[in-house]
This record gives structure tokens, sequence and C-alpha cells, in this order.
């Protein structure tokens, strides 16, 4: 019985994890839930629902998901000439500084760097 159940949650769990692709797909980056409540949403505990989104996100917590996820939705936005200081609100940034740090060190360039290409 055990080797039915667990398959049945890992389903269940992906399919967690599509609603919070299609969530975060759909720039809604200003909700402000918590991991605590997408583990509540996905009737996981915490640490399960951490464990678990590492295996079936390639080893990303949720937070670093999310981030990679806003950088990567920002590089789209800079790349089509939206200027940074409008991008970083639109993809959940708090503030600009913020958003450039992270933005730099993920991609190795400035967001307004990306900008003067174009």
């Amino acid at each position: 019985m055990a080797k039915c159940r667990k398959p049945l949650k890992s389903r269940r769990f992906r399919r967690f994890l599509v609603y919070l692709n299609r969530h975060f797909g759909a720039k809604n980056y200003l909700s402000e839930l918590s991991i605590e409540e997408f583990a509540h949403y996905s009737g996981r505990s915490l640490s399960s629902f951490k464990r678990e989104f590492a295996e079936l996100s390639g080893g990303y917590t949720p937070a670093r998901w999310i981030m990679r996820k806003r950088l990567d939705d920002a590089m789209v936005m800079l790349k089509k000439g939206i200027s940074a200081s409008e991008v970083y609100v639109q993809v959940g940034f708090k503030n600009l500084s913020h958003f450039s740090t992270a933005f730099k060190k993920h991609f190795g360039i400035a967001p307004t760097r990306i900008m003067n290409t174009i």
C-alpha cells in the first residue's frame, strides 16, 4: 500500500508545481505568499515541501526558484526596452538596488547594460 501512496503524493505535488509555475508565469509577482503558505497549499509540511521542491525543481529551494523566475522574466522585459526602474516593480522586487544586485549576480551584467545594448 505504501508504494501506491508515494506516487499519488508525488502527482499531487507535481500538480502544485504546475500551479505555482502558472501562478508566476502569469506575472503574479506581487503575491506575498510565504514558503510556509506554499507548503500548506501543497498539503506538505514545510520540511517535506522544501525537500520535494528541490527534488522536482532541479535542486532549487522555493525562494531561489522564485528569484530565478523573476530575474529571467526581468531579462526578457529589459530586452524589450523597458527600463530597470519599471521592471523591478513589475517582477516583484521591493527596491531597485536589491534588483540590480540580484540581477548582476545572476547574469553577470548590470540591468542597465542590457538596456544600453538594445
